[in-house]
C-alpha cells in the first residue's frame, strides 16, 4: 500500500498531500490491524485539544489526571490500560435543525429529551450534562428549565476559534469534550449515552472512533478489539 501511494502521488513534487478521507489511503486495509495503527497515530491539532481540555477544567471538573485518561505524545508509547474514568459529567449530542425534518418521527421533542436525560442522569448519579447541538439557542434554554437540577452546559466558541478553525472546527472540540464523559457502566461507551436522542448521526460515529482510538488493543491476528472503560 505505502509503495503504491508512493508512485501515485509524486513524492518528489508535492511536499503535502491531503486526504478527505483517511479510509481513501486505508481502503485496502480497512478494519485490519494497519488500519486501527494508523487511527491511533492520527491526532487534532493539538491547539484543538487544548481548547477542549480547558473547557473541560473550567465547567466540567474534569482533567486528564483525575480522570485518568493522560495520553503521551507518542501514540506508539501507548499501554493497553482499563482504569480511565472518564470526567464527571453525560455527554448527549442533540440533533434539531434540519434532522426533525428528515427524521421527524425519529427525534424526540425537547421534553421528552429532558425525561431521558433525567433517568440517565440519575442512574449516573451526577450532576453535569455537556449538550453537544446544533438547536437553537432557545430550544437550548427550553431543555435547561427541564432539567432546573442539573447544570446543563453547551461549548460557546470565541471569535477566535470560529475565525481560526470554522464551524469544523467546533465540531471536533465538540467530540473531544464528548470523548471524555464518563460511561454508565465499566462496558459502555459514550455512543450508548447518545443514541438517546440521535441513532443516526455519522457525528456520533467519530466520537465512538475517537473513543475507540484511545481505548484500542489490537490482535496479531490484524482485527481490532475495542476496549471500553
Amino acid at each position: 500500500m505505502a509503495q503504491d501511494l508512493s508512485q501515485n502521488l509524486i513524492p518528489t513534487r508535492y511536499r503535502s498531500v491531503m486526504f478527505d478521507r483517511m479510509e481513501i489511503a486505508l481502503h485496502d486495509e480497512y478494519g485490519s490491524k494497519e488500519y486501527w495503527r494508523a487511527r491511533r497515530s492520527m491526532r487534532y491539532n493539538s491547539e484543538l485539544y487544548d481548547i477542549a481540555e480547558d473547557y473541560r477544567k473550567t465547567f466540567l471538573n474534569s482533567t486528564n489526571k483525575n480522570d485518568n485518561t493522560e495520553r503521551p505524545a507518542d501514540w506508539t508509547k501507548e499501554k493497553n490500560r482499563r482504569n480511565a474514568r472518564g470526567g464527571p459529567y453525560l455527554a448527549v449530542h442533540l440533533r434539531r435543525r434540519d434532522f426533525i425534518v428528515a427524521h421527524k418521527a425519529s427525534v424526540p421533542t425537547i421534553m421528552n429529551t429532558a425525561l431521558q436525560l433525567q433517568k440517565r442522569m440519575a442512574k449516573l448519579g451526577l450532576t453535569l450534562l455537556f449538550i453537544a447541538t446544533d438547536a437553537e439557542q432557545y430550544e437550548f434554554e427550553e431543555l435547561k428549565l427541564y432539567l432546573p437540577q442539573y447544570k446543563v452546559m453547551k461549548y460557546v466558541p470565541s471569535d477566535y476559534v470560529i475565525n481560526k478553525f470554522k464551524d469544523g472546527g467546533v465540531a471536533i472540540i465538540d467530540q473531544i469534550i464528548c470523548s471524555y464523559a464518563r460511561c454508565i457502566h465499566n462496558r459502555c461507551t459514550i455512543l450508548q449515552h447518545v443514541h438517546i436522542i440521535d441513532s443516526f448521526s455519522r457525528y456520533n460515529e467519530k466520537i465512538l472512533k475517537h473513543k475507540i482510538v484511545k481505548q484500542q488493543r489490537l490482535h496479531e491476528s490484524r482485527t481490532a478489539r475495542v476496549l471500553t472503560h
